[in-house]
């Protein structure tokens, strides 16, 4: 059986008729969640802070974050009366997605890769559903609120974030700088060496959505004052050129570091899905490598605003959430 022939089984034939194997799928999961958790709650907590203000995470959380966690709990714990449904949801989905109106391939290859997809693409598309289907008025709606999630753990995981596009801003190689800066300079000074936690990052994404976030973190109130600060310091900041030369160089490792076949090919689907052209990725380049502190100062404005923003999430320790209620608008238990 060739990877094509398993491909299509896999998305034609798929049977959701063994209400055993489902029940059995739903409690791996939940347990596979409950795990990642317990590594990756910055990820979580990071995502469910933009899901109040971008689409994108709050799509994001409900496939793969806090709301879809819940969603599994609930299914796992109420299996027997919810069985048939998640029966009748899979062939919907399956004959909703799997249409030739969707096909999207990206293949990485060398040219009898290519000449084997020519014969089998079309044969592929002509046994795609074609049925009428209900599609969904469900609406993805962003409802701004500050949320914390209670576990047993004695840390933290703070999370702070915006989206600089809703304020008219665009993505820009001078940001990669900036995020390499914030790193491995003022948050790590503040929240790591000062802080005393495990590690903090920032993550600015070309859609517009920023955020920052602690991982492994004793404190709570105090790095969020650190975050609220950060415009001020990036209106202020100056650095040597020594200084500013290994910035460049770290935010120019992460945009052309090297890549086996696979990756290229990845990055290349993930270009196209965002529209993103090779000029994109040269005038970004570019601003990188002239990037001046000058240059890293105009994002001030930038930074002041997606912080205003206050979408905020925390994950931690059940006291002292309770400690500094005051912050949030919502506080329930993760797990």
């Amino acid at each position: 059986m060739y990877a094509t022939d398993l491909i299509e089984e896999i998305i034609l034939h798929s049977d959701f008729s063994d209400a055993g194997r489902l029940k059995t799928l739903v409690k791996l999961e939940r347990t596979r969640l409950e795990t990642s958790m317990n590594r990756a709650a910055h990820v979580l907590a990071s995502m469910r802070a933009q899901a109040s203000i971008s689409k994108n995470s709050l799509l994001a959380d409900k496939l793969s974050g806090i709301e879809y966690y819940r969603f599994i709990r609930e299914l796992e714990e109420n299996f027997d009366s919810r069985c048939h449904e998640l029966q009748k949801k899979c062939i919907e989905m399956t004959h909703s997605i799997f249409r030739s109106s969707n096909l999207l391939v990206s293949t990485t290859g060398d040219d009898k890769i290519y000449s084997q997809l020519n014969t089998y693409l079309p044969r592929l598309g002509r046994h795609l559903f074609t049925n009428n289907y209900r599609k969904s008025s469900a609406k993805m709606i962003c409802v701004k609120k500050n949320e914390a999630f209670k576990d047993a753990s004695q840390i933290q995981y703070v999370a702070r974030g915006g989206n600089f596009r809703a304020l008219g801003y665009d993505f820009s190689g001078y940001l990669r700088v900036l995020k390499v800066i914030l790193n491995y300079d003022y948050l790590w000074i503040n929240v790591r060496v000062q802080g005393g936690a495990y590690g903090c990052m920032t993550k600015i994404s070309r859609n517009g959505n920023m955020s920052v976030v602690s991982y492994r973190d004793p404190n709570l109130r105090k790095t969020n004052e650190v975050y609220e600060k950060i415009a001020d310091y990036v209106r202020d900041f100056d650095v040597s050129e020594r200084d500013m030369t290994k910035f460049v160089i770290g935010a120019v490792s992460a945009l052309d570091m090297p890549l086996s076949p696979s990756q290229r090919g990845q990055r290349g689907l993930h270009m196209y899905m965002e529209g993103v052209t090779e000029e994109v990725l040269q005038k970004e380049r570019d601003e990188v490598l002239n990037a001046t502190p000058d240059d890293i100062r105009k994002l001030s404005d930038l930074i002041d605003g997606v912080m205003k923003q206050n979408c905020l999430c925390v994950i931690g320790n059940e006291d002292i959430i309770e400690e500094n209620a005051e912050m949030f608008d919502s506080i329930s238990q993760l797990q």
